[in-house]
C-alpha cells in the first residue's frame, strides 16, 4: 500500500509503502506471501512461486498461470489468456 511520496518530482523522490499480505486459495491450497514480492510489478512481469504454482500480478490482480507457463499470454484487450484467477 502506497502511503506518501516524498520529495515528488526531484532527484531525490521517495515513497513509503507498507507491503500487504497476499492470500490466495487455490485447488491446491492456499499460498500466502507478501506483495512486496511482485515489485511493484502490475503487468505480469514478475512471478512469484509458492507451492508448486506460479502467481503473477496484472492490473492489482492476482492470477495463477496455467501449468507449464512461464509468462503471460493477452489477448487484443489485453486480458491474460494462460492465468485465471
Amino acid at each position: 500500500m502506497h502511503i506518501a511520496t516524498l520529495n515528488e518530482g526531484k532527484e531525490n523522490e521517495s515513497h513509503i509503502t507498507i507491503p500487504l499480505p497476499v492470500i490466495v486459495y487455490t485447488d491446491k491450497g492456499f499460498s500466502v506471501f507478501s506483495s512486496s514480492a511482485f515489485h511493484h510489478d502490475y503487468h505480469g512481469h514478475e512471478i512469484v512461486e509458492r507451492n508448486g504454482q506460479k502467481f503473477v500480478n496484472v492490473h492489482e490482480k492476482v492470477y495463477v498461470l496455467d501449468e507449464g507457463a512461464s509468462e503471460v499470454a493477452y489477448d487484443a484487450e489485453g486480458h491474460p489468456t494462460n492465468a485465471h484467477r
